[in-house]
Formats: C-alpha cells, sequence, structure tokens
C-alpha cells in the first residue's frame, strides 16, 4: 500500500545530502527543530521524515498551520480548552499538545504566533506542561516541536516580532531549505522519483515513461517558484495526461517558453543572462522588510532596474 505522503529525501546535491544527515540527527534527539525556506520547498516532508526516523514513529503527528487562526482559537487548537462555569461541558476539548504529548507537533508560519502563545510554548520548553485555556490545571506534555516557516525568522526576532528567547531554542536544530532553483541537479532524480510515484498512485500510469534529455535540461532551467510542490504537479499533470513520452511539447507553456528564449539564439541567451544578473544584484539591493515582508529598495536599487530596463 502507499503512504499517502513521502518521507524520502531525493537528489544527490550538496543540500539533500546535507538535509539526509540533519534529519538522521535531529531524529535522535527531542530537541525542538526549526525549518526555514520558501513555499514548496520540502519542510513539512522533512518535519515527517523527523518523526518517522525517531523513536515516536508509533505516536501520533499531528500538523497545524498558525496563519490559519485568530489568537484565542490557536491557543485552543494547541493548548485545549476547559468551558467556564456556564457553559456545556461538552465544550471542553484536547488540544494538540494534549492529544499527543508524546508525538510531535508540526506547525508551520509560526511567525504568525502571537506573544501570548510564543510564552505559552516557551513555558512548556522550560517545564514540560501545558495549561489548557479557561483551566489552572497543569498537563503534562513531552510532545516534539517542529517550526517552520517562509519568513525571516530571525529578523523577525531582531525586530520585536518574534521571541528572542523562542529563537535561541532552536540554536543547532534549524535547517535552511535552498530553493530547487539553486540546486538544479536535483530536478532530474525528482522527475524519476515523481514518475514512480504517479505510477505506485494510479493504475493507469506508467513508472517507466522515457524522459527525452532535452525536458530534462528544460526543466532544470527553469526558475520554480513553487518549489518541489510545483515540479510535482507538472509531473502528474503530464503523466495523467496519457503522454507516452516525457518531452519538451508536454510541458506547460512557461517552462517552454523560458527554455527556447535561452538557447533560441546566442543573442538572445546573452540578454537572458544579462537581465538575469541584474536580477541577482536586484536582490542583493533590496532588503526584506521584518514586519509586513515588503521590498523596499534604495536610490541604487532603481538605477539597477532602469538600467536593466533600458538595455
Amino acid at each position: 500500500m502507499v503512504q499517502p505522503f513521502s518521507t524520502e529525501i531525493v537528489g544527490t546535491s550538496g543540500f539533500s545530502r546535507e538535509l539526509r544527515e540533519f534529519i538522521s540527527s535531529a531524529a535522535r534527539s527531542s530537541e525542538p527543530v526549526l525549518l526555514l525556506g520558501e513555499a514548496g520547498t520540502g519542510k513539512e516532508m522533512a518535519a515527517r521524515a523527523i518523526h518517522y526516523a525517531s523513536s515516536r514513529r508509533n505516536l501520533p503527528f499531528l500538523m497545524i498551520d498558525c496563519s490559519l487562526f485568530y489568537e484565542r482559537e490557536l491557543e485552543r487548537e494547541l493548548f485545549g480548552y476547559r468551558p467556564g462555569s456556564g457553559e456545556p461541558v461538552e465544550a471542553a476539548r484536547q488540544g494538540i499538545l494534549e492529544f499527543a504529548p508524546r508525538g510531535s507537533c508540526y506547525a508551520a508560519n509560526v511567525e504568525e504566533l502571537s506573544p501570548s502563545v510564543q510564552l505559552r510554548l516557551l513555558n512548556l520548553l522550560d517545564t514540560g506542561y501545558i495549561q489548557p485555556v479557561g483551566s489552572d490545571k497543569p498537563i503534562a506534555s513531552r510532545a516534539r516541536l517542529i517550526f517552520s516557516s517562509e519568513k525571516n525568522l530571525k529578523g523577525f526576532s531582531e525586530g520585536g516580532l518574534f521571541s528572542e528567547q523562542l529563537f535561541r531554542r532552536f540554536e543547532g536544530t534549524t535547517s535552511r531549505f535552498a530553493p530547487l532553483r539553486e540546486r538544479s541537479e536535483d530536478v532530474e532524480p525528482l522527475v524519476r522519483h515523481f514518475l514512480r510515484r504517479c505510477a505506485a498512485e494510479s493504475k493507469a500510469a506508467r513508472e517507466d515513461i522515457p524522459v527525452a534529455e532535452e525536458a530534462v535540461e528544460a526543466l532544470r532551467a527553469y526558475p520554480w517558484p513553487g518549489n518541489l510542490d510545483e515540479l510535482k504537479k507538472e509531473i502528474y499533470r503530464i503523466v495523467r495526461g496519457g503522454h507516452p513520452r516525457l518531452e519538451i511539447e508536454c510541458l506547460a507553456s512557461p517552462i517552454v517558453h523560458h527554455w527556447r528564449g535561452r538557447r533560441a539564439d546566442p543573442a538572445v541567451a546573452m540578454v537572458v543572462e544579462e537581465l538575469q544578473e541584474h536580477i541577482q544584484e536586484f536582490r542583493l539591493l533590496s532588503r526584506l522588510d521584518s514586519e509586513y515582508g515588503e521590498v523596499l529598495l534604495d536610490s541604487s536599487g532603481w538605477d539597477v532596474l532602469f538600467k536593466a530596463h533600458e538595455r
């Protein structure tokens, strides 16, 4: 039977090797873990891999997206709720950290945690106890905390938007996930991995679909804004479309246009490379605003942008 998720770290890049080592090391301890990186880079997969490689593998692995709840709702989801006088007993509920006191809790987008929730989590790490909302009775919990964020959490901490004490608890157990565009050597192994996964999940799909070299080159060259998630969707779309061979004509038009624009002729390739250099320079001259996540440029940054446009 195929698992509904994968914990296999696929790839031959230095990042993939380091990630496998990090997961192996993290699985041997119970320290809280922090995973940082863009959307779709595999943070949830790594969190699951840590859990299932650890001694907690037979205990619950529970997930929560902190960006989907208001502060009070999130407190109840994490720590549970005990009704006050006049409220029905049925209103009581167990929180994740109470329901799985020795399992693993994976919390995504932790930059959204309110100061009060951060303080509660810090207290859990310090004492091993939680306190449900509406109750003054502490409850023991040894749940393993695995946090993730797409933001510059260190910047948030330095800006007073995330607890510096809580952030320091992750020293030595933090992994930063490289985007797919920075590890293009992993693209081909991932393509073949997704072909196998799709075939295993669908009887109508074949895992031995031939893959054209030009298609692989085009996939390597594409910047993949959605990273692994986007690549997986593209491979699944092709396989489920019944294509007998994965070739350049099967790929989505943005990927094909990007590839053909790069290799149409030397002049076009030169312009593309020059624009990419300007984009990299643009990124270096910009800074991420820690509160709103907006890119703010100084005057030299705009000059670079204008020069690229004039050319």
